[in-house]
């Protein structure tokens, strides 16, 4: 994926931006808001959804404290990502 990149003084990244633009079917169908069993072909006169992502870095070296969620607020998704891809993939 083609992005931008900033970097500071030491080769460390300070911000990062790209830009995915989705065809109106492909936006539509990633939307989750319509009934997929009464979905209808994409218009082709539809507009083209673009989305661009920064991301900014700072505060290197800085002292962090984390730990994950409980079990309970987690879900493995790598099935449903699988799927997604291949749907995406196969036209």
């Amino acid at each position: 994926m083609p992005m931008r990149l900033w970097l500071e003084d030491q080769a460390r990244i300070r911000r990062q931006r790209f830009e995915v633009s989705l065809d109106s079917g492909a936006a539509q169908s990633n939307s989750g808001s319509q009934d997929r069993s009464r979905s209808q072909p994409p218009s082709r006169e539809a507009p083209e959804a673009k989305v661009r992502t920064t991301v900014e870095f700072s505060d290197f070296g800085a002292e962090v404290e984390v730990s994950p969620p409980p079990a309970e607020k987690t879900e493995d998704v790598t099935g449903k990502l699988a799927r997604q891809t291949d749907r995406s993939s196969n036209g």
